[in-house]
């Protein structure tokens, strides 16, 4: 189906569908169809934003189709395999969001189905802690949170070479390690808590996951249920997300942190503005919204962005004003050295495969996603809006630069995400059930 079909259906909520569907894809393809499903969703973000504000789908196969098509990508991808979990537990991730799906897209519910979604990936999150908690996924991430908490307990700087671990990097060379905690003091902290509470991590990712599928479906209550239902069904379904949760990467502590601020960013504008600073304070990579919220800073909401501002400083002048040098150095000025990575999905990769040279200047990435933050933020209006735009400006940056599974599946949450800004939603008069859950329209 083409985006001029969708769009003549009509709705900014068919195009959101789209780009959360074709980055989940994105995250588990070969670097050839990664490139072309990340493309894809970076046009459906700005397609997004160029429709009228409001989810209202009605009765609808999409959210049934996109579905299925990242329940097959899920199927045949080995990345869905880690951490390896029974079949019978790999069965039900893998039907339940898809029977949500189909039922959604043919009756008007008010969420039963919807939340077996959640229930499912809630059981199959603690049978995977259940079966690896306390041993390690693969990659250097679960070892980095683990040695920076114990850093901190010696009043030793996570940042020097007191947090010092193996490279898990494809095609790094044998016995390389990375010295220094590589993620921003939000995220150390954030880590730490669970490891000294529980000695493992990663129960801080799970508990983030499930919190951005739960605020997905409740808090986005005036759009109706197809579409967060279908919402709902392809972020449970999201190929890459047992490989997010379990390796320690960051992304769903980013993502709960941008749902609580969509969801507030109306009724608490400093909680939202607070909770906004964090997400951007929790990963290097959140420095590429800076042109859209410089470009709309009062569209979208000046008094919460204030907010994030103070609280992004406050996360980080600590740090800086302590040892300026190891901070820049572990989380900064290793990434601006590193060379191309085998595994990174995305062109250079793509060209790599066909023996070309995939060095690509990353002046020509910034170049291009500061051209599409500048189309994009004309339409950027609301938190949603800004979450589409973060979507399609950042897909820009890393399809033309480096982008490993984690990127793409934070890309998947972050258009998802744009449904919860009530700004962005409408009440259809069509589904009258709809007005129980908001008396005032």
């Amino acid at each position: 189906m083409t985006m001029r079909a969708i769009s003549k259906r009509g709705g900014r909520g068919e195009f959101l569908l789209l780009s959360v569907c074709a980055f989940s894809i994105a995250s588990v393809s070969p670097p050839a169809l990664a490139v072309v499903a990340s493309v894809l969703g970076v046009l459906a973000s700005l397609q997004a934003l160029r429709q009228e504000p409001g989810l209202v789908m009605g009765p609808n196969r999409l959210p049934l189709m996109f579905t299925v098509l990242v329940a097959v990508s899920a199927l045949f991808s080995g990345i869905t395999r880690i951490p390896p979990i029974g079949g019978a537990v790999f069965a039900l991730w893998l039907l339940v969001p898809v029977v949500a799906a189909w039922t959604v897209s043919r009756v008007n519910l008010k969420g039963a189905a919807p939340w077996l979604a959640v229930f499912a990936v809630t059981a199959v999150g603690l049978v995977v802690m259940a079966e690896h908690a306390g041993s390690a996924v693969g990659i250097d991430v679960y070892f980095s949170h683990i040695e920076a908490a114990e850093a901190i307990s010696e009043n030793e700087d996570p940042y020097s070479n007191a947090v010092s671990v193996f490279d898990g990097r494809v095609g790094a060379p044998p016995d390389t390690v990375i010295e220094g905690y590589s993620y921003p003091p939000f995220t150390m902290w954030s880590y730490a808590i669970p490891v000294w509470l529980t000695g493992d991590p990663r129960w801080l990712n799970l508990v983030a996951w499930v919190l951005v599928l739960v605020l997905v479906w409740t808090a986005s209550s005036r759009a109706d249920p197809f579409f967060r239902g279908g919402v709902l069904a392809l972020l449970a379904l999201a190929p890459a997300w047992r490989l997010v949760v379990f390796t320690g990467w960051t992304e769903p502590l980013t993502l709960a942190l941008l749902a609580l601020a969509a969801w507030q960013w109306r009724r608490r504008p400093i909680a939202a503005g607070v909770a906004f600073g964090l997400a951007l304070a929790s990963k290097q990579y959140m420095i590429l919204l800076i042109p859209l919220l410089a470009l709309g800073w009062r569209r979208i909401g000046g008094k919460q962005l204030i907010f994030s501002g103070v609280t992004v400083t406050m996360t980080l002048v600590p740090y800086l004003l302590v040892n300026a040098e190891t901070y820049l150095e572990a989380t900064v000025l290793r990434f601006l050295r590193s060379e191309y990575r085998e595994d990174t999905l995305s062109i250079p990769s793509a060209l790599a495969d066909l023996g070309i040279d995939p060095s690509l200047p990353i002046v020509l990435a910034a170049a291009v996603s500061a051209a599409v933050a500048l189309l994009a933020s004309r339409r950027v209006d609301s938190f949603g809006g800004l979450m589409l735009a973060g979507a399609a400006t950042m897909g820009t940056f890393f399809v033309l630069s480096q982008a490993l599974t984690n990127y793409w599946f934070l890309l998947a949450g972050m258009a998802a995400i744009a449904a919860i800004d009530g700004s962005e939603t409408k009440v259809d008069r069509r589904f009258p059930s709809l007005h129980e859950a908001d008396p005032s329209t």
